[in-house]
């Protein structure tokens, strides 16, 4: 019987079988190892712009006020950000400019660019771009294996946004130890344009004095706080003077009212505005909304409002002199109404 024999492939075509798999899986390999080494190159040039975009806008946001208006200067805020943009390179090479864009911000509707009519709930913010691309900073990023992706190069560009808030909590040591009614600040602040009112006669906030209800009647008094503390004595006033609140206030927090503090307490805050320093003489206080100061009690935190200590007066008087002021900056988080004191400027997005 006649039998046919079966033709096997060759060794030889086996091996060439193989080795076409072997240079597509290679191919394959140096297209991933490519990938992944221009993604990692694209991820370092972007985490260094973001680094100088957050810095520059935090230089540019953090001029918003300077003590002298409650108008924000998006002008000079703008200038100080656009400055800081070269400060920090990418790749070794300084990075020349940016788009810098002023506008307001709020949670519900995010950054608002100029111009705009500000609402209740929107707060100054500045935003900073900058960019690897074409005609920017050098040009757009080159790729080691651009051959594997179809493109030599490709843009890179980060955001940040910063804004200035005030503080609904102040952080320890951001307050100084005095109380002052709500209907006080009502007779020395527009609440409408965010100053100081100004007496007719000088031309410049009025001056008034902070004392106890014994002496000053209604919306002239406030009283010396130990905050959440109830401690009625010289040394922790003392303390609180030169170190302000211990733990954290918020909005509606209780904070507690001690009338009949001593003279030399007031001698201690005559002496801190006698000083020259700033961080001394412009200082934070809460707000309360009782009228009645003069009792042993804990009130609520309405807001905090920033001051100037012009004078303290002990003995049969017992009085701090202070005059509405803009410009104090404390540590905290925000969510307050707008009574002089602002926290440090924060990212937000």
């Amino acid at each position: 019987m006649n039998m046919t024999a079966v033709r096997r492939p060759g060794r030889r075509s086996q091996n060439g079988a193989v080795a076409l798999m072997v240079a597509f899986f290679l191919v394959l390999i140096l297209g991933f190892a490519a990938l992944a080494v221009d993604s990692y190159h694209l991820f370092v040039v972007r985490n260094e712009l973001q680094n100088d975009a957050d810095a520059a806008v935090l230089a540019g946001a953090g001029h918003f006020f300077d003590g002298t208006s409650a108008t924000p200067d998006f002008t000079t805020a703008e200038t100080r950000a656009a400055a800081a943009i070269p400060l920090n390179p990418t790749m070794q090479a300084t990075l020349a400019n940016g788009v810098v864009q002023s506008g307001y911000w709020s949670t519900e509707a995010g950054f608002q660019p100029l111009p705009m009519t500000p609402g209740e709930n929107d707060y100054p913010a500045l935003r900073v771009t900058v960019r690897r691309a074409m005609g920017n900073n050098g040009g757009p990023v080159s790729l080691f294996f651009g051959d594997f992706v179809g493109a030599a190069t490709l843009p890179v560009a980060a955001t940040a946004t910063a804004v200035v808030v005030p503080p609904g909590t102040s952080y320890p040591g951001g307050l100084f130890p005095v109380a002052i009614t709500n209907c006080l600040f009502q007779n020395f602040w527009d609440y409408t344009a965010g100053n100081p009112r100004n007496d007719p006669v000088t031309g410049s906030p009025y001056v008034f004095r902070i004392g106890s209800t014994y002496h000053y009647a209604g919306c002239e008094s406030g009283q010396w706080t130990t905050f959440l503390d109830d401690k009625n004595d010289v040394p922790t006033i003392r303390d609180l003077i030169s170190n302000g609140n211990p733990e954290a206030i918020s909005l509606n927090d209780p904070t507690w009212l001690q009338p009949g503090v001593k003279n030399t307490v007031y001698g201690t805050t005559n002496d801190c505005s006698a000083a020259g320093d700033r961080t001394c003489e412009f200082v934070t206080v809460p707000v309360i909304e009782t009228n009645d100061v003069d009792t042993h009690s804990r009130t609520p935190v309405t807001a905090f409002a920033c001051v100037r200590i012009l004078n303290a007066v002990g003995g049969s008087e017992k009085y701090v002199e202070v005059q509405m002021t803009l410009g104090c900056h404390i540590d905290g988080s925000g969510g307050g109404p707008f009574l002089g004191t602002t926290l440090p400027p924060k990212l937000v997005q």
